[in-house]
C-alpha cells in the first residue's frame, strides 16, 4: 500500500491552528459529474458519492468546487470560495486541476476525515481530457487511500450528453459549460469527448471564434492528446465567415489534428496545420463509412489528409497546400472520393492513392509529382482520374504529372480521363510495371503538354491510348508506346487552361467515340458542340441573352426586376445598354443594383466596377421597349447553382439564359440543415419570393410560395433570409417546369412580410421618370438635360417636340 508523506500532516496542522472551520450546509448545484458513474472507493470508509442527491461536484477548466458525500465520513468540501485555490492558508484551499493534462492538486476537505490530498507523492487524480474519467488515487491521513477507478465496477466521471447541438469557443468557453450557445465549452478535445460519450443521435459541434482566427492548441488550454472523432453522425463546422484552426505547434503527443473513426461525419471549414513531425497528419480517416472533410484547409503539415481503411469517404473543396509528403494519401480504402479541391506545393505528391478513388475536377500545380498511383504485392489500385487541372506555376516545381507503377502481382488500371496536364521537368504520365502485374490504364481525352521529357511514357506495362493531344515534349511524346489512332499534336491554344475559340482539341473527340465524361472541370455539361473537347475544359464560348425593356409611363409602378444571366462587370451591362439607348439618361430609363441593402443606380461608378455574376437581380424603369442583346459567359450547367446570402432582403434570379425552373425545386442550407424553400421545415429564409407587378396585392408584389409556382429566366426575385447566419442558396441545373400549376396561394404571415416598394426615399432619391405631366417632373440640375417623355409637349411658341428629341429646357407648359 502506498505510503503518505509528513508535509500534508503539517499543512493540516496549521490550517486548524490557523482556525480552519468546516463546510456549512449551504449546498452547491448539482455538478457536472456523470449520474451513474459517480462512485469512487475509501479503502477504510466506503463508497464516495461526487454526485449526491442535495450536492454536487462541478469541474472546472483550472479547478474543481462542490460537494461530494461519502456514506461513514459525511460531506467533503472540494474548495473554498472560487478557485484555482493557493493552498497556502486556511482561506485558499482546495483542489485545482491542470486544463491541458487533466491532472488534480490540492486539498478538499472532511469534518471528520480532514484533509485529502489529489497530488500526493505516490499517486495524483487525474481527469482524463479525451473522456472526462477520473483515474488515481487520492490520500486522506485518517481513512487511507480513495481509488477513483476499477474498471468495471466503479469510475467517477463527468457528464454524458445526449444529441443534439453544441459549441465550443476557447477564447470565451469553459469546459465546466453545458456547451449551449450561451455557455460553450472551451476546448476541441473536451468537446469531442463528451460528444463521443454521448448516447446514439445526430450531434451538430460548432467551432466559435474569437477574431477572424482563432487557434486551438496546447498553449491555448487543448490536451496534449489525440483528438479522435468516434461518435457517429456527428458534424463539427466552423462558424460562418469565421477561421478556427487546430494547431500542433508545441504539441508532442497529439500527432493527428483530427481524426475520425466513426461513422457519418462531416467536417467543415476548419483549419489544420502544425502536425509537422515525421509520420504526422493534419485531418486523417481511419475506418468508419460516409465521411466527408468539406471545405477544409490542411496545410503546414507532414501529411495533410489520410484516408485508411475507410468506405465511402468524400474530400471535397478542400485547400490542401504546403504538407511535407502528401496533400492527400489514400491507402486500402473503398470508394473515397476527391473533388474539387485545390492541391499544391506539396513537396513530395499532390494526391497518392494505393487504392482506387475517384478524383475529379481538382486544381492540382507545383507538387513533385501531381498524382501517385501504385500498388505492391497483390494489391489493386485502379482509380478514376478525370477533369483535373495539373501543372505548375514554377520552373521546376512538378516533374510528374501522373506516375503509375507496380509489381508483384498487383493490378494498376486507372482510367485517366479529360484531364489538362502541362509543364513539368520530366513526364506527362509514367506508367511503370513488372512482368507479373497487371497494368493496362486507359489514357484518354487527355491534354499533355510543354514536358522537359516524355509526354507519355511506358515501361512494362500496357496503356491504352486515344484521342489525346499530346504535344511539344520536349523528349519525346511518346516512350515506350505510341500514339492513339485518334490523337492529335497540336498547340491547344489555352487560355488559362481553358480553350480558345480557335483550339483544335475543340470537338476533336466523336460522338461515338464512347467517352463517358458528361461534365467538365468548371461543371459544363459535354459536349456542347458536333463533338467532346480534350482536356478538362469544355468550350462553353459567349451566350447571348435579349432583354426587352418594359415600357411604360414612368410611374413607380412600371419598375420590373430583371437579369442578365452572365458573369461581367456593371461598366459592361451599361455599355450593352446605351449601344441601344444612347447615353444613360434617368428621364427616359434608368437601373439599380442592390448591394447590402443599398441601391447603386447604373451610372454610379461604384456600380460600374461592380463584379457581375449569374443569378443578381436589378431593378428596371423605362419608357421605351428596345432589346437590349447581352452577351456573356454563363454559370456552368451541368451542377447545382450555389450563392452565398446575408441575413435581409436579396434581390436573386435564376442563372441561365434558358432555363426556368419551379420554386420547389430551389433549396436553401445553412451548411448543417437544407430544405426546399417551400418546406415547412424551412427556418433559414421566407418560404415564397416576390415578383414586382406593379399591380400585386402586396405593395405591388406578388407572392410566389407554392412548390409548383415557375420562376421565370430574365426575371428577377426579392427574397428575404430570416436567419441570424448567412445561408446559401441551390439552384438544380435542370427544369421541371414542365409541373408547373397554379393553386390557392398560402397566408401571408409575419415572418413573411412583402419587400419594401421601389422608389420613395428610403431607396432611391428620383425614382420616377417623365411621363409627360411636367407638374410632377423634377429636372436634374444639368444645363442642358436629355428629356424622353411619350406623346407630345409644346413650347409656348408653339413649337412641337417629337418624341426622343433633345432640347434645352426653359419655359413649357403641359399641352
Amino acid at each position: 500500500m502506498k505510503s503518505f508523506i509528513r508535509n500534508v500532516t503539517i499543512f493540516c496542522m496549521v490550517c486548524i491552528f490557523c482556525g480552519l472551520f468546516k463546510p456549512t450546509t449551504t449546498w452547491a448545484g448539482e455538478g457536472n459529474i456523470d449520474t451513474t458513474n459517480k462512485y469512487a472507493w475509501l479503502e477504510n470508509a466506503g463508497w464516495f458519492n461526487f454526485r449526491p442527491t442535495d450536492a454536487g461536484v462541478t469541474v472546472y477548466d483550472a479547478y474543481l468546487s462542490g460537494y461530494a458525500w461519502a456514506e461513514n465520513i459525511g460531506w467533503v468540501k472540494l474548495g473554498s470560495g472560487t478557485g484555482p485555490y493557493g493552498n497556502t492558508t486556511s482561506s485558499n484551499w482546495g483542489v485545482n486541476r491542470d486544463s491541458g493534462t487533466g491532472g488534480l492538486s490540492g486539498y478538499a476537505w472532511s469534518e471528520i476525515a480532514g484533509w485529502i490530498n489529489f497530488n500526493s507523492s505516490n499517486s495524483q487524480v487525474i481527469i482524463d481530457p479525451a473522456t472526462g474519467s477520473f483515474d488515481g488515487y487520492a490520500w486522506s491521513e485518517n481513512v487511507g487511500w480513495i481509488h477513483f477507478k476499477d474498471d468495471p465496477t466503479y469510475n467517477v466521471k463527468l457528464a454524458t450528453i445526449g444529441a443534439g447541438t453544441y459549441y465550443v469557443n476557447i477564447e470565451s468557453g469553459s469546459d465546466s459549460d453545458d456547451g449551449s450557445s450561451g455557455a460553450p465549452w472551451k476546448t476541441l478535445h473536451f468537446a469531442i469527448a463528451q460528444i463521443n460519450g454521448g448516447s446514439t443521435g445526430t450531434y451538430t459541434l460548432y467551432v466559435a471564434p474569437g477574431g477572424s482566427s482563432t487557434y486551438y492548441r496546447v498553449a491555448d488550454g487543448e490536451a496534449d492528446t489525440e483528438l479522435i472523432i468516434s461518435q457517429d453522425t456527428v458534424t463539427v463546422v466552423a462558424e460562418a465567415g469565421t477561421i478556427p484552426i487546430i494547431d500542433g505547434a508545441n504539441a508532442q503527443n497529439w500527432t493527428r489534428g483530427l481524426e475520425i473513426t466513426g461513422s457519418s461525419v462531416t467536417v467543415k471549414s476548419l483549419h489544420v496545420t502544425g502536425f509537422s513531425d515525421v509520420d504526422e497528419e493534419g485531418i486523417r480517416i481511419t475506418n468508419g463509412a460516409e465521411n466527408r472533410i468539406y471545405g477544409c484547409s490542411a496545410y503546414g503539415n507532414n501529411w495533410g489528409i489520410r484516408v485508411s481503411h475507410a468506405t465511402d469517404s468524400i474530400i471535397d473543396r478542400c485547400d490542401i497546400f504546403d504538407n511535407l509528403t502528401h496533400g492527400i494519401d489514400i491507402i486500402w480504402s473503398n470508394n473515397t472520393v476527391v473533388k474539387q479541391s485545390k492541391i499544391y506545393r506539396n513537396f513530395e505528391y499532390g494526391i497518392r492513392a494505393e487504392s482506387s478513388p475517384i478524383i475529379s475536377r481538382n486544381l492540382i500545380f507545383d507538387n513533385t509529382i501531381g498524382i501517385l498511383i501504385e500498388a505492391f504485392n497483390n494489391d489493386s489500385a485502379s482509380p478514376t482520374i478525370k477533369n483535373n487541372v495539373i501543372y505548375q506555376t514554377v520552373s521546376g516545381a512538378m516533374s510528374f504529372g501522373i506516375f503509375m507503377r507496380t509489381n508483384n502481382q498487383s493490378t494498376v488500371n486507372p482510367e485517366i480521363y479529360h484531364n489538362t496536364i502541362d509543364g513539368g521537368t520530366l513526364n506527362g504520365i509514367i506508367l511503370e510495371s513488372d512482368s507479373t502485374s497487371s497494368a493496362s490504364p486507359l489514357i484518354k481525352y487527355n491534354i499533355i503538354s510543354n514536358f522537359g521529357v516524355y509526354g507519355i511514357q511506358n515501361q512494362g506495362g500496357n496503356p491504352i491510348i486515344d484521342y489525346n493531344d499530346v504535344w511539344n515534349n520536349a523528349g519525346g511524346n511518346y516512350e515506350g508506346c505510341s500514339a492513339g489512332a485518334n490523337d492529335i499534336h497540336k498547340p491547344p491554344l489555352y487560355g488559362s487552361y481553358e480553350l480558345k475559340s480557335t483550339s483544335p482539341c475543340i470537338d476533336a473527340i466523336s460522338l461515338d467515340a464512347g467517352d463517358p465524361v458528361t461534365l467538365d472541370y468548371q461543371g459544363f455539361k459535354r459536349p456542347k458542340g458536333a463533338g467532346f473537347d480534350m482536356g478538362a475544359y469544355e468550350y462553353a464560348g459567349t451566350q447571348v441573352y435579349n432583354y426587352l425593356l418594359p415600357g411604360g409611363t414612368g410611374q413607380i409602378t412600371d419598375y420590373r426586376i430583371f437579369t442578365v444571366p452572365f458573369y461581367m462587370t456593371g461598366a459592361q451591362i451599361l455599355a450593352a445598354m446605351e449601344n441601344v439607348l444612347g447615353p444613360y439618361n434617368n428621364t427616359g430609363w434608368r437601373g439599380f443594383a442592390s448591394v447590402s441593402g443599398n441601391y447603386l443606380e447604373f451610372n454610379d461608378g461604384s456600380f460600374q466596377t461592380l463584379p457581375i455574376i449569374p443569378g443578381m437581380g436589378f431593378w428596371m424603369i423605362s419608357l421605351r421597349t428596345d432589346t437590349i442583346p447581352f452577351e456573356g459567359e454563363t454559370a456552368p450547367d451541368g451542377v447545382d447553382y450555389e450563392k452565398g446570402l446575408s441575413p435581409g432582403w436579396h434581390i436573386i434570379a435564376l442563372p441561365w439564359v434558358s432555363e426556368n425552373m419551379n420554386l420547389g425545386s430551389i433549396k436553401v442550407t445553412d451548411g448543417i440543415n437544407t430544405y426546399a424553400v417551400t418546406s415547412s421545415e424551412n427556418t433559414l429564409t421566407q418560404r415564397c419570393v416576390w415578383d414586382y407587378t406593379g399591380i400585386g396585392p402586396f405593395n405591388g408584389y406578388e407572392k410566389q410560395d407554392l412548390s409548383t409556382d415557375n420562376l421565370q429566366c430574365g426575371a428577377g426575385y426579392f427574397f428575404k433570409v430570416i436567419s441570424t447566419k448567412n445561408v446559401t442558396i441551390i439552384i438544380p441545373p435542370k427544369s421541371d417546369a414542365s409541373s408547373f400549376r397554379r393553386g390557392e396561394r398560402g397566408s401571408t404571415g409575419d415572418e413573411e412580410e412583402p419587400p419594401p416598394p421601389p422608389g420613395g426615399s428610403a431607396e432611391f432619391s428620383c425614382p420616377d421618370i417623365s411621363n409627360g405631366l411636367l407638374e410632377d417632373f423634377v429636372f436634374p440640375s444639368t444645363a442642358n438635360c436629355p428629356l424622353y417623355f411619350k406623346g407630345t409637349l409644346t413650347i409656348k411658341n408653339g413649337v412641337t417636340i417629337k418624341n426622343g428629341a433633345t432640347v434645352t429646357i426653359k419655359a413649357i407648359e403641359d399641352k
